[in-house]
């Protein structure tokens, strides 16, 4: 397959459902992977508000989870999200792993892999289908090998996509 979904022009978003998306209070997240990574309410690179999360990882396959939430069985949702990024490395080699409602990972697609441009904010956005609904759903931000640079995360938004949903493949 080819990864790709075509979006109805007129398909609506529900709410966001990651708690802390904006980063602003030191909670709703943690870490993901090697307990070494990084991880810390920044004011270094800020994409809105006062905070961004700051994560270096440590090894590959580290970053960080959000808090669980709810999804429905079937539904399609749309994952976005603001990331700043120092070192090549870490620039190409950043992942967005949903987790589906029973808390295991979804399938992935390489297209949850993403090379950045260093030095400036990234916006990504994805979708996913969830296959199994339910109150166990996250969402992770990690690195495909290990890196030497930075991440700063910003602005994450988890919603339900309402709407023809197109083709995913």
């Amino acid at each position: 397959g080819s990864d790709e979904f075509t979006m109805d022009s007129k398909a609506t978003l529900g709410s966001n459902m990651v708690t802390n998306g904006d980063m602003e209070v030191d909670s709703g997240w943690s870490k993901y992977g090697d307990s070494s990574t990084t991880y810390a309410l920044s004011t270094e690179q800020v994409y809105g508000g006062t905070y961004s999360r700051k994560v270096v990882p440590a090894t590959a396959d580290d970053g960080i989870r959000s808090a669980v939430y709810t999804t429905s069985l079937g539904k399609v949702y749309k994952i976005s999200v603001r990331v700043y990024v120092t070192g090549a490395d870490s620039a190409s080699n950043f992942r967005i792993k949903p987790f589906d409602g029973d808390g295991n990972q979804s399938d992935t697609p390489s297209a949850f892999d993403f090379t950045l441009t260093e030095d400036q904010w990234n916006y990504i956005e994805i979708y996913y289908n969830d296959t199994t609904g339910g109150s166990s759903a996250s969402v992770v931000f990690t690195s495909r090998a290990a890196s030497a640079g930075t991440w700063y995360i910003d602005d994450v938004s988890v919603q339900e996509y309402s709407g023809n949903n197109g083709i995913l493949i």
